[in-house]
């Protein structure tokens, strides 16, 4: 009997594993790349095997390891060491700092936000006003300077 085949999720399950393996340091561009094209074109579970043979965890692929209840590293959260993406810091940094400190910083933004609004609106309303007082933007030949249709006397 033929082992089965698998389809695009665990092929993108596969690269993401790879994607994190080469973040972590442990694969070079060069590996990554082989092993993710390696990956693209794999049509079984054992054709990824190989691919995560000596790297951590083994295959993100069910049943490739003989131990089914493996789910990768994805699924259990980030890797510990594993340099977080910059939203995550910055949610850790905005928790790690003291609520009333929270709060001031909530409202210096919401200050800057509302106190610059007005100046903006008022810019756009005069802007308007002025152009259409003054004619401004207006092509010369749709000014009324008595045109085609006015009597030369």
């Amino acid at each position: 009997m033929s082992e089965q085949r698998i389809g695009t999720a665990e092929r993108e399950s596969a690269l993401a594993s790879l994607g994190e393996h080469f973040a972590l340091g442990r694969l070079s561009k060069e590996e990554y790349d082989e092993r993710s094209d390696a990956a693209c074109s794999a049509r079984t579970a054992s054709d990824l095997q190989p691919l995560f043979a000596d790297l951590p965890h083994g295959s993100p692929v069910v049943g490739t390891t003989g131990d089914p209840a493996w789910r990768g590293p994805l699924a259990t959260g980030p890797v510990p060491g594993a340099p977080a993406d910059h939203r995550t810091r910055a949610r850790q940094v905005w928790r790690g700092l003291p609520p009333p400190l929270q709060v001031g910083l909530a409202v210096v933004l919401a200050l800057l936000v509302l106190a610059h609004l007005p100046l903006v609106l008022l810019a756009g309303v005069l802007w308007f006003v002025l152009s259409r007082h003054h004619g401004v933007g207006r092509p010369p030949w749709a000014q009324s300077r008595g045109g085609c249709g006015a009597r030369r006397g």
